[in-house]
């Protein structure tokens, strides 16, 4: 499976609102959304009303996005409540899927199996049940990787470069590390054998 992890989206009729960077990468999650041979959008089950009301606007809209692509299969949008080991009463975990089940047109045959994964992240729940529907509806398709290890990268820098966005998304937030520019300022391969690098990180704010 290859997957493509989105920022988390708006709603379209506020994404005109947002600043630019804000904005492009807005667009580009309702894009993958649109375009994706499947979808799994992820509720957080342990917030309020609030949230759940924002999430029936957004499924609506990814649902009818995704209706109007000519590449999406229409039985093959999941949806996910996830954190359901941080739910409390555990009962709010129903009512969330209640919810969306009432409030979203057509719900039962716009998402895979007419109802939710109940996942957590955390401790794993449920997560073997949503990984084998995706690969039940996986299509097949051309490796992106060499097929003998698709974890390669052939280049040393490129490497380099993929441990500095990990530790970037460990360490900053508010979609900062989408904004982040890495740029190689200094490549040393020293006697030992070793490598010293020296990395220019630059963010788009403090």
């Amino acid at each position: 499976l290859a997957f493509c992890d989105t920022p988390g989206v708006v709603e379209q009729q506020f994404v005109r609102d947002l600043g630019s960077a804000r904005r492009q990468l807005a667009k580009a999650a309702w894009g993958a959304a649109a375009d994706s041979d499947i979808v799994v959008f992820v509720v957080d089950a342990s917030r309020g009303e609030k949230h759940w009301e924002t999430c029936a606007t957004l499924a609506t809209q990814l649902l009818a996005s995704r209706r109007s692509s000519p590449t999406s299969k229409p039985d093959a949008t999941l949806l996910a409540l996830n954190k359901v080991d941080k739910a409390r009463p555990r009962a709010a975990v129903l009512d969330v899927s209640q919810y969306l089940v009432d409030t979203v047109p057509n719900f039962e045959d716009s998402f895979h199996l007419g109802r939710p994964f109940f996942i957590s992240a955390f401790n794993g729940k449920g997560v073997d049940e949503l990984t084998g529907a995706l690969m039940a509806l996986a299509r097949p398709g051309e490796f992106l990787a060499p097929n003998d290890n698709p974890g390669a990268l052939e280049d040393l820098r490129d490497l380099c470069v993929e441990h500095i966005w990990e530790k970037l998304l460990h360490r900053l937030h508010q979609e900062l590390p989408y904004q982040c520019e890495i740029e190689n300022e200094e490549w040393k391969e020293l006697p030992n054998g070793d490598i010293s690098v020296m990395e220019v990180i630059r963010v788009e704010r403090n």
